[in-house]
């Protein structure tokens, strides 16, 4: 990877930070949903993809909230939320159910499904690491997939013009 490691986070917490305004709920609730949607190939129940596809309509007045809330709660219903030692199911679980709350989708939220995405991508990607290189393996996949919503945050941008990120 080009960047230092670190820096793509960094990246990608400053953009949404600075997508604070009521006017940027769509976009950071399809954000969130295109991300997590990226960790699906991790969830073995359909219902992930359920909860998935019901926000991606309720962010554009397809789905209504009831729906989406109970297509939310049988996929949260699967998670095990006394988990000590998450795995990468468990990080790709709260992605999703985080992505797909039908609380309205704010910075901090969609950071938090962001992170869980990235951190179940990283660690699967490390299970073929050698021993002696695990960490540097997450800490690299986790870097690359943070570029990755970077870029996916980039392409909503474009294809929503009217969507502008304000300076704090």
């Amino acid at each position: 990877m080009n960047q230092p490691e670190g820096k793509a986070s960094e990246n990608i917490e400053t953009m949404v930070q600075r997508l604070h305004e009521p006017q940027h709920e769509t976009l950071l609730r399809l954000l969130a949903c295109a991300a997590a949607s990226r960790v699906l190939p991790l969830l073995r129940e359909p219902a992930f993809a359920k909860a998935l596809e019901a926000s991606r309509r309720f962010a554009t007045q397809g789905c209504e909230e009831a729906t989406l809330a109970e297509f939310v709660a049988e996929a949260a219903g699967l998670l095990d939320p006394n988990v000590a030692s998450p795995s990468v199911r468990d990080y790709a679980g709260s992605a999703v159910v985080d992505a797909a709350s039908v609380y309205p989708a704010t910075p901090r939220k969609t950071l938090a499904a962001l992170t869980c995405a990235a951190k179940a991508i990283a660690i699967d990607a490390a299970f073929t690491a050698p021993d002696d290189r695990y960490d540097e393996f997450v800490r690299s996949a986790y870097a690359r997939e943070m570029a990755a919503y970077c870029e996916l945050l980039r392409e909503l941008l474009a294809s929503n013009p009217n969507q502008r990120i304000t300076k704090r």
